[in-house]
């Protein structure tokens, strides 16, 4: 093999393990977000949740009390 040939070889693998690492970080960053979001959604619906169950709890204690 020619010193051209080499070179070429060693600039193609090069260059494809850059685009796979592109692709992968891509991908990564990708999945970190949709984590990201979906914890953000999660820690929404606690705190929606921990409202409901306060004013549920609101509304029972407000009924005991009219009934005694």
């Amino acid at each position: 093999m020619s010193t051209a040939a080499l070179i070429l070889a060693a600039i193609t693998i090069w260059g494809l393990m850059s685009f796979i690492m592109v692709v992968f970080a891509s991908m990564l960053s990708s999945r970190i977000s949709r984590q990201e979001e979906m914890r953000s959604l999660a820690s929404e619906w606690r705190r929606q949740h921990a409202i409901g169950v306060s004013a549920l709890n609101a509304s029972v204690e407000h009924k005991m009390a009219d009934s005694i």
